[in-house]
């Protein structure tokens, strides 16, 4: 029946009806959304030709690479608002992408090591991050449960489902290692669940928890070394308060990043013109694209984008907060979070505020999964919103 409904969706579309369900869209979060993507095709390109020349023989393989993703990430986009409806609240899909997730999730477990971590898979030379999905489907799964809780006596029956599913997650994240993205996901459940409302506690456990967890990183490294962590990754929490102490090796990328920021003062130097991106600062066109930004734009473009970044995410809580629909309200309250704490912890991160993480830049830094499945969370949110619009029409 579902594929049925596809089927015929797909066989009415037309040219002017496309257009006119795209003017019916939020264009503060559509336009913020072209915006931020096309601005990241123009520094990927600038941040990695170099890195791409030695690497390729072409300076143009990053941004080929990147325009594909966009257009995977766009058609995407395009797919979930339209067929949101036939999936989105249906158990069978949800357990079918369920299962798909796993899959890929014990995987990847066993495929090629890359900077201390299995986090990948290759598929035709392209590189598939499952846990950057598993993002999304925790979101998905605990907007639809939460969204039929009633009474607080319904928590403990139903919270089971996406505590389940994001424990499972964790802990297949955690055995790649990949400790940015578990806590990402922690934070993320955790935020979606206080967002409820239905526990009078959870923003001083919340805030709790990112207290206790930066706490953490001042933990002596003979005291962090008899913990189950990897050694990269230990290195990373104990250099960040003062990379200058070990600056040839665990210092050096954060270093070379802030070096990056006080060459471009607040003007730049000029599009193309940074010398850190040349091999100084390693991961130039993605964890730490910001720094090639400061660098050849100045502060003031860091400014601008920072703004329109935060910006974007802010009109997704207050769309959020107005639904009617409490699906639509955790929906965008849960890609909301998801934007907030990922540029939150990559600026903080190139300023020194924050461990090295290798989180990514929502729809600036070079990635196919990263991009993708931000385009596929724009695509939640700007469904959420158009079927809230529905109900309260009717």
């Amino acid at each position: 029946m579902i594929s049925q409904d596809i089927k015929k969706r797909i066989k009415n579309l037309s040219f002017a009806q496309i257009v006119e369900d795209i003017r019916s869209l939020d264009m503060w979060i559509l336009c913020s959304y072209i915006a931020l993507s096309l601005f990241g095709l123009v520094m990927v390109y600038s941040a990695s030709t170099y890195y791409a020349l030695a690497q390729t023989g072409s300076s143009e393989t990053y941004l080929i690479k990147q325009i594909i993703f966009i257009i995977l990430g766009v058609s995407a986009l395009g797919l979930v608002i339209y067929f949101g409806d036939r999936i989105l609240k249906s158990e069978k899909w949800m357990i079918g992408f369920g299962i798909i997730q796993l899959a890929l999730l014990v995987i990847v477990l066993f495929t090629e090591e890359r900077n201390g971590a299995r986090s990948w898979i290759n598929v035709g030379g392209f590189n598939i991050q499952p846990s950057e999905i598993a993002k999304l489907y925790i979101i998905w799964i605990s907007s639809y449960v939460y969204s039929e809780l009633k009474e607080e006596q319904d928590i403990v029956r139903y919270i089971r489902i996406p505590v389940g599913v994001t424990l499972v997650v964790l802990a297949f994240v955690m055995m790649q290692p990949d400790m940015g993205t578990a806590m990402i996901i922690a934070l993320i459940a955790l935020g979606l669940f206080v967002s409820t409302g239905f526990y009078k506690y959870g923003m001083p456990v919340l805030t709790g928890v990112l207290a206790l967890g930066y706490l953490f990183t001042y933990l002596p490294k003979s005291f962090l070394s008899k913990l189950p962590i990897a050694g990269y990754q230990i290195n990373r929490l104990v250099s960040f308060h003062n990379p200058w102490e070990d600056r040839t090796v665990t210092g050096w990328q954060s270093i070379q990043g802030l070096i990056g920021l006080a060459r471009g003062g607040w003007t730049g130097n000029g599009i193309g013109n940074s010398i850190q991106k040349t091999g100084s600062l390693p991961e130039a066109h993605t964890d730490f694209i910001l720094a090639i930004v400061g660098e050849e734009l100045g502060f003031i473009w860091i400014i601008v984008i920072i703004t329109i970044l935060y910006a974007f995410i802010l009109r997704i809580f207050y769309k959020g907060m107005q639904a009617k629909s409490l699906f639509s309200k955790y929906i965008c309250m849960g890609v909301g979070l998801m934007f907030l704490i990922q540029s939150s912890i990559n600026i903080a991160a190139l300023l020194g505020l924050a461990p090295i993480t290798g989180v990514p830049l929502p729809f600036i830094s070079y990635g196919g999964s990263s991009y993708i499945v931000s385009s596929v969370a724009v695509a939640l949110v700007l469904y959420a919103i158009e079927s809230d619009k529905r109900m309260k029409i009717q």
